[in-house]
């Protein structure tokens, strides 16, 4: 765990790879920890379908971590000084309390019944609608803690300690393997079991990533003349990133509203999230590379010459979507793992093909989104994703109407289209706004101008 020294005893500074690799690794693990989750819940006594309501109870859960989505990046650029971090855990204390709020309101009348029933097309199925909304219910604890980590994962990677950020998440996926065959072989499976298994691999990744990291928080103090941003400003700055990141989460939703209400839907959703339990390590991994590029600035030209890094990543990805291409291990996996009966295997497969673009496109987009961070342009970063929520919208109606894509494979097609819309117009935004002033991310504490010539 010590990292390597220089002659001077100093710690030398990672490569983009060497900092790069635990994000990936924190980032796949988080989302494939998820997949032992679904293992758990599909051998409930309801199988896929069972599955598919626990997912978009996930859903709602995740549309409302989005009003704190840009806490994290906020931490990153203003948690450098004693007061600042002091300001941002008041900040980040509200707003946790506001959507465990939320999160509790939409699980009651009347809200519920237009939540879960009417939007996500469950107002004929009682189980599947009580299982959906006690999902949401069960994971006020998950949600809490998550918000409680961004401090601390932030101050980890502002200390460029990512291995100690991996080596929590791994500790978190290390408990989901050994609870998911546990939880299997006992019959402690289902959706409940299921929130059960999410809670604790959550609460033993925060012990270690707040264990990490309390000795370089009450090492910070407030150096004369250093950047003093009130709670004010810092929900100024975080609410354009945590709007964009609530209609990325409300697109997730909004997946689900229109699969929803397609023919046979609960086998479309089946296959839809079976599908992204693989595609959404590698494409959370690769928009990793935001925090890369964010801490890479000023030794990199303002985060630019990250881009053939992350084009190499993105590529490599993208390649591991072919892996459901291999009939064995399709079957293997979709079938044997995941419970889909063996005629859906081949829908899985070609709804994961059609997946191919999403990785490399998500790198892209981390890259373009840290160096709209870098200078201050969060607008920039809620342009892409203002449009990646229209196009995603629009495409899943089309195609819904036209019928010309399969609905187990729709989700694939209209993620791909709204990832390089959010790209293309992220960059865009960035062009249209070069002419303006922006701070380096090292100027951070002190507030000093520079002009991108």
């Amino acid at each position: 765990m010590n990292p390597e020294k220089r002659p001077d005893g100093k710690r030398k500074s990672p490569s983009m790879l060497s900092f790069y690799i635990p994000l990936a690794i924190q980032s796949a693990s988080m989302s494939f920890s998820y997949l032992f989750v679904a293992a758990i819940v599909s051998h409930g006594r309801l199988g896929p379908s069972e599955y598919a309501a626990f997912s978009q109870g996930l859903t709602v859960l995740w549309v409302l971590a989005a009003l704190g989505q840009g806490l994290p990046t906020t931490a990153l650029v203003f948690g450098k000084t004693k007061t600042n971090v002091r300001n941002f855990e008041r900040l980040n204390l509200r707003l946790m309390l506001a959507t465990n709020l939320l999160q509790i309101l939409l699980c009651v009348p009347p809200l519920d019944k237009l939540i879960f029933g009417s939007l996500l097309g469950f107002g004929n199925e009682p189980q599947l609608f009580a299982m959906a909304r006690n999902t949401l219910l069960g994971c006020i604890p998950v949600q809490m803690l998550f918000y409680r980590r961004n401090m601390f994962l932030a101050r980890l990677l502002m200390n460029k300690r990512s291995d100690l950020a991996n080596f929590a998440t791994m500790a978190r996926i290390a408990l989901s393997v050994a609870l998911s065959p546990l939880f299997v072989r006992t019959g402690l499976v289902g959706y409940r079991w299921g929130v059960v298994a999410m809670t604790l691999p959550v609460l033993l990744e925060f012990l270690i990533t707040r264990h990490f990291a309390l000795p370089g928080l009450r090492a910070l103090d407030d150096p004369e003349g250093a950047e003093k941003a009130s709670v004010w400003e810092q929900l100024r700055f975080t609410i354009p990133l945590s709007f964009g990141g609530l209609m990325l989460s409300v697109s997730g939703f909004m997946t689900g509203f229109f699969l929803g209400h397609l023919p046979d839907h609960e086998t479309v959703l089946a296959v839809h999230y079976i599908m992204l339990g693989v595609v959404n390590p590698v494409a959370f991994a690769a928009l990793r590379l935001q925090s890369v590029t964010i801490t890479f600035a000023d030794e990199t030209d303002g985060g630019r010459k990250v881009l053939p890094f992350a084009l190499a990543v993105g590529a490599a990805f993208s390649s591991v979507t072919l892996v459901g291409q291999i009939g064995p291990l399709a079957r293997w996996y979709f079938g044997g793992v995941q419970n889909l009966a063996p005629e859906l295997v081949p829908n899985a497969s070609f709804a994961m093909l059609l997946a191919l673009p999403i990785p490399l496109g998500q790198a892209l987009r981390g890259h373009a989104e840290g160096l709209a961070a870098t200078r201050r342009r969060p607008n920039a970063i809620l342009s892409g994703q203002t449009l990646y929520l229209a196009t995603l919208v629009c495409s899943l109606a089309l195609m819904g109407r036209i019928g010309a894509v399969p609905g187990y494979a729709q989700g694939a097609v209209a993620l791909s289209l709204a990832i390089w819309a959010a790209l293309a117009t992220t960059h865009v935004a960035l062009l249209a706004g070069a002419h303006e002033p922006h701070l380096s991310s090292g100027q951070f504490g002190t507030g000093a101008l520079r002009r991108q010539h």
